[in-house]
């Protein structure tokens, strides 16, 4: 994969078969929930709605962030990743891209967080060492989330989400890394049962939101981190209490973050009293 490095030993085509058939599993296996969501009782309290829908959301996020992991994990002990060739991988990531189109782009970075393989054609050389996720795979030697970012390639919205490619000896060889696309987390959002004028607010650590529901698509990437809900979410990322929203709107929100996030992810659903 980097300059230097032998050609893999390890691309045999039995085991290409393998790979081919795993990727095919995550991508059968990677849809949403199909579990209905819980109907909310008629008369009930704005607290125990927040709260119902909460769980929901944190859920939902959950599934998405394990699979985002699978799929990123496999990458990293992938051949077509290990191996010496940059343009077997961009075959590899851009097949694994049309059966995964929650993600804008799937690629790897060398440890210097320039591109060494991507699903999408940059005709440039494209560096991702300064997002935050790319610093997190590095430090944290794990599935990480990141930050809001806009695709230095595909010009869209996204989430970035990584996983080191670490090799047998312990080595840093790069970063794996597949941007969660945010209007397709925003459809999947639209289908809570939430009270017209409920809100479900996502942010990073910076405060940028990655989702707000309703009229998603108006409000990506903007900042609360100045808002009463998003110093109560930053400072805490667990708790309850009433705070003008992103709208200025005061609610009752309830917030917390999803485990595979490792907090670097807030929810937040607000109903109105």
């Amino acid at each position: 994969m980097f300059p230097g490095r032998a050609p893999s030993h390890l691309a045999t085509r039995p085991l290409c078969g393998i790979i081919l058939l795993l990727a095919l599993l995550i991508a059968c296996s990677s849809g949403a929930p199909t579990a209905p969501h819980t109907p909310l009782p008629t008369r009930a309290q704005p607290e125990d709605v927040a709260h119902q829908l909460l769980s929901e959301s944190l859920s939902e996020l959950e599934y998405d962030l394990t699979q985002a992991r699978s799929l990123l994990a496999f990458m990293a002990k992938s051949p077509q990743v290990l191996g010496d060739s940059a343009s077997a991988c961009d075959t590899f990531v851009t097949g694994l891209l049309k059966t995964n189109t929650r993600y804008t782009q799937i690629g790897v970075s060398t440890p210097n967080g320039v591109l060494y393989c991507e699903s999408q054609s940059r005709g440039r050389q494209v560096s991702i060492a300064d997002r935050l996720y790319y610093s997190r795979a590095l430090t944290e030697r794990g599935f990480v989330v990141g930050e809001y970012v806009i695709g230095r390639v595909t010009l869209a919205p996204s989430l970035g989400l990584a996983y080191p490619i670490i090799d047998e000896t312990n080595h840093l060889r790069g970063v794996a890394f597949a941007p969660l696309r945010l209007g397709w987390l925003a459809s999947r959002f639209a289908e809570l049962n939430l009270p017209v004028t409920g809100e479900i607010v996502i942010i990073d650590t910076y405060g940028n939101l990655i989702l707000r529901d309703p009229d998603a698509n108006d409000w990506f990437g903007r900042n609360i981190s100045d808002t009463p809900l998003g110093r109560a979410m930053l400072e805490k990322v667990r708790g309850t209490g009433e705070f003008a929203g992103a709208d200025g709107e005061t609610r009752y929100y309830t917030f917390a973050s999803p485990h595979a996030a490792n907090n670097n992810l807030i929810v937040a659903v607000g109903i109105k009293r």
